[in-house]
């Protein structure tokens, strides 16, 4: 849809009363904001193809990293 950007959909989500919705420029920073915001029980869920999908499984094991950690008595770094 012409005009139609991930930024211009997160500000009108935004905008529309939704103020966790976010623009991250990458899928990087959007691994590592999700990562710091991810708490355990929260559900994350991510559309995509290609990048996003090699990108939610980087997520995926980051977050099973840290779960290791803290079950091991091992603060998270990220709080």
């Amino acid at each position: 849809i012409e005009g139609v950007t991930s930024e211009a959909l997160a500000r009108a989500l935004h905008d529309a009363g939704h103020k966790s919705a976010v623009y991250l420029g990458t899928l990087q920073e959007a691994v590592e904001y999700l990562l710091a915001e991810a708490r355990p029980g929260d559900a994350v869920l991510t559309i995509g193809a290609g990048s996003v999908s090699r990108a939610s499984g980087e997520l995926v094991r980051l977050l099973e990293a840290r779960a290791v950690g803290n079950a091991a008595g091992k603060p998270h770094e990220n709080h």
